[in-house]
């Protein structure tokens, strides 16, 4: 090897060093994607996985190094594909089977067709929720450029909003869903109490992911929607927005009176008559009543619909890794 080769050589990452710091920090990147932690099960998966792969990854290092050199941008880009497809079956795809299309299986797999939800979902608008955000998605992902979604997506998941909204979906509001599962003959001041606290951390949620859903609408329509924009808007226009378009379902029963009731604490639990008062911030004007039930049923539903919205920039990214499969 002559001095220049070793001088590259000594200056470029350790791609074996790099990969398995990778795999050290899955686990907790897909308890961030799925919303909770992995099972034993699935660490035990993701350990042995690393121990197969680390020792088949020297000769990919030197093909990345080649293909680091390439001038030609078009080529270049073809060869890092072959050489990615090449990684997937060292972490165990079929044969033939592209990394894009690998991955996309599995996160489709482990975080979409297979989720987990409570029973009481039944009971709620779930699964046209679910299927409106996937028709959503892949109107977006048929109508618009890849340039154009990504540029988007990047934004949106740049934005503090995410990094919001991790810790209530991943840690927080398990316990809530726990609460909304138990069945109820009667219900005290204390659930009720209970239940406005969840339906307003729901809505917390709900108010930074209906952001990101409105600039998708905004891509199947055509338009280049800036995410920073759309963010800044009340969350009663962008509701208002959300019920004028085709996807007026994800606009769900949300309540934007109630949101602001709860955050304002201008709301009386109006136990002798088993209600719920919730006044204008105004102080001017007649109060929405709400029973026990009627709240306990807008909160379940928000739940659903909730789940749901946080679900969207995963069947995004799938849908953009299925699209990769152009470039291979």
């Amino acid at each position: 090897m002559n001095k220049k080769a070793d001088k590259n050589q000594k200056s470029s990452p350790n791609l074996q060093q790099e990969i398995e710091q990778t795999m050290d920090q899955l686990p907790e990147i897909l308890s961030n994607i799925l919303g909770k932690p992995l099972s034993d099960e699935s660490n035990r998966s993701l350990n042995s996985l690393k121990t197969d792969m680390m020792p088949k990854i020297s000769n990919l290092d030197n093909d990345l190094r080649s293909i680091r050199a390439i001038k030609n941008r078009p080529l270049q880009i073809k060869k890092m594909f072959q050489s990615l497809n090449g990684l997937a079956q060292i972490i165990g795809a079929s044969s033939g089977e592209t990394m894009s299309k690998y991955i996309a299986d599995k996160l489709e797999e482990n975080s979409i067709s297979n989720i987990e939800t409570p029973p009481f979902f039944e009971k709620t608008k779930y699964i046209q929720y679910r299927q409106a955000a996937t028709n959503l998605v892949q109107q977006v992902y048929s109508t618009t450029a890849l340039k154009t979604i990504k540029d988007y997506i990047t934004e949106a998941s740049l934005s503090d909003d995410v990094m919001t909204n991790a810790p209530a979906i991943g840690s927080r509001l398990p316990g809530s869903y726990k609460f909304l599962a138990q069945k109820r003959e009667r219900f005290t001041k204390t659930s009720v109490e209970k239940c406005i606290s969840i339906y307003d951390e729901l809505a917390g949620v709900y108010e930074k992911e209906i952001a990101f859903i409105l600039g998708l609408i905004k891509l199947s329509q055509g338009k280049t929607p800036k995410y920073s924009i759309i963010r800044k808007k009340p969350l009663a226009i962008k509701v208002k927005y959300l019920k004028a378009s085709d996807y007026e379902i994800l606009a769900g029963d949300f309540d934007v009176f109630i949101r602001n009731a709860k955050a304002h604490k201008t709301y009386l639990v109006n136990i002798s008559k088993r209600r719920i008062e919730f006044y204008p911030l105004s102080g001017k004007g007649q109060p929405q009543i709400v029973t026990y039930r009627e709240m306990a049923k807008k909160t379940t539903d928000l739940s659903a619909l909730v789940v749901v919205m946080s679900q969207i920039r995963g069947m995004c990214l799938i849908e953009f890794l299925r699209k990769l499969e152009n470039y291979s």
